[in-house]
């Protein structure tokens, strides 16, 4: 997910990319208002719900990327970089 939102007056884009190597597919949103300086990005796994357990000795790990550019960028710029991320 990618969100485009302004900093003191000029915009910046931030992407959250989840891995599909991990065992849980991340559910993502965005919420911002228009002229205001507040932005959210968020990532959850819903483990409350649908909770992944683990045996003794076992590990569990995951992936993200964040990523933050100067500007707005396209949507295919953000595409190119996950792609860079799961090869």
């Amino acid at each position: 997910m990618a969100y485009t939102a302004k900093l003191e007056g000029e915009p910046v884009t931030v992407a959250l990319f989840d891995h599909p190597s991990n065992p849980v597919p991340m559910t993502a949103f965005t919420m911002g208002y228009p002229d205001s300086p507040f932005a959210y990005l968020s990532a959850t796994m819903n483990l409350h719900r649908k909770p992944v357990k683990l045996e003794a000795g076992q590990s569990f790990a995951i992936k993200y990327r964040i990523a933050v550019w100067d500007g707005e960028v396209s949507r295919e710029t953000v595409e190119a970089l996950y792609r860079e991320f799961v090869r």
